[in-house]
C-alpha cells in the first residue's frame, strides 16, 4: 500500500497532499496532548518515513502540529505509566533512529513549527533540513532537568552544526530554552513569520525546491548529508548508552521522577 493510500489508517498523524502528491504535509494531531510523542505516535512516524524512503512520487515535505504547539516531547504521562519500556536500550534506539531515517531519506524537510518545541520535538526540528517559526516559538532539549542527558536523538549531534559549540552547551548543559528572535539570530531558524503566514511560508520554500528535477533534489540532499554526517551514527550510538545509564540510575530516576510529578500535576506546558 503506498503512503497516500495508506494515508487514512494513521490515528495521531494527519497526511495531505498537495502538488499532485509531490508535497507531503505530515502533521503531528494530538493537540490535546499538544503533541506529546507516546509509543504509538512514535511508530506511526516510523510507518510513514519508511514508506517516504522507497515512495519517489512524494518530493518535499512539511512537517507541522495542530494546535497550538509543534511537540512538547516525549509523553510524560506515558513515561510515569510505563517507566520500565523507556529505560531499555531496544527502546531507545526506536526514538533516536527516527532522526536518523530523517537525514536519509531522499525528501527535503521542512519544519513549520509554533508554540513549544521540546525534546524530540526539538529533535525532529532539528532533523528536518529547514526550519520555520513563529514568534511565540520557544525551543529546548531539557531531559537534563529530568535526571538525564539533554544529549538525545541526535541533538548534540546537530546542534552545534547550526549555532556552535558555545550557545549548544549553554542551552544543553542548563536545559534553557531558546526563543524564536535568538534562533533566527543564530541561524537555529530560516524565517521567523506570523502564525497566520507559516504554511505559506513552507509551502513557498516547497515549491522552489519543487521547480528542480527530482534527481537533483534527491542528490543535493544526499550531497548535504555526506558532506556533514560521516560521525552522525557513532554520536547516536554514544547518546543512547548514556541516555539507558542514567534512565537506569536511581539518584537520576528520583530527581526526574519528582520533576514529572511536578509536571504532570497540573503545572503549565
Amino acid at each position: 500500500m503506498s503512503l497516500q493510500e495508506s494515508a487514512s489508517t494513521y490515528k495521531h498523524l494527519q497526511l495531505v497532499f498537495e502538488e499532485n502528491g509531490a508535497l507531503l504535509w505530515l502533521f503531528l494531531n494530538r493537540p490535546s496532548a499538544h503533541n506529546a510523542i507516546n509509543r504509538e505516535i512514535r511508530d506511526e512516524l516510523h510507518s510513514v518515513i519508511d514508506k517516504l524512503m522507497v515512495d519517489k512520487s512524494v518530493r518535499a515535505v512539511i512537517l507541522t502540529g495542530q494546535g497550538k504547539n509543534f511537540s512538547v516531547g516525549l509523553d510524560l504521562r506515558a513515561l510515569l505509566a510505563e517507566p520500565e519500556y523507556f529505560r531499555d536500550i531496544e527502546s531507545q534506539e526506536l526514538f533516536s533512529s527516527f532522526t536518523w531515517k530523517m537525514r536519509q531519506i531522499p525528501q527535503p524537510i521542512i519544519a513549520a513549527l509554533q508554540g513549544n518545541v521540546m525534546g524530540f520535538g526539538f529533535a525532529m526540528a532539528l532533523a528536518s533540513d529547514l526550519r520555520i517559526c513563529t514568534p511565540n516559538t520557544k525551543m529546548a532539549s531539557a531531559a537534563i532537568k529530568l535526571g538525564l542527558t539533554s544529549c538525545d536523538m541526535g541533538i548534540s549531534w546537530f546542534l552545534p552544526r547550526l549555532v556552535g559549540a558555545g550557545i549548544s552547551s549553554e542551552l544543553l548543559l542548563t536545559g534553557g530554552i531558546i526563543d524564536a528572535e535568538r534562533a533566527l539570530r543564530y541561524g537555529l531558524v530560516n524565517d521567523v513569520v506570523d502564525s497566520a503566514k507559516l504554511h505559506e511560508r513552507a509551502r513557498g520554500f516547497a515549491k522552489q525546491m519543487l521547480e528542480a528535477s527530482p534527481k537533483g533534489l534527491r542528490l543535493t540532499k544526499q550531497q548535504l548529508n555526506a558532506s556533514l554526517e560521516s560521525h552522525l551514527r557513532s554520536v547516536l550510538t554514544s547518546e543512547d548508552s548514556i541516555q539507558i545509564h542514567l534512565g537506569n540510575d536511581k539518584e537520576s530516576q528520583a530527581f526526574g521522577d519528582k520533576h514529572i510529578q511536578k509536571i504532570t500535576r497540573g503545572a503549565k506546558l
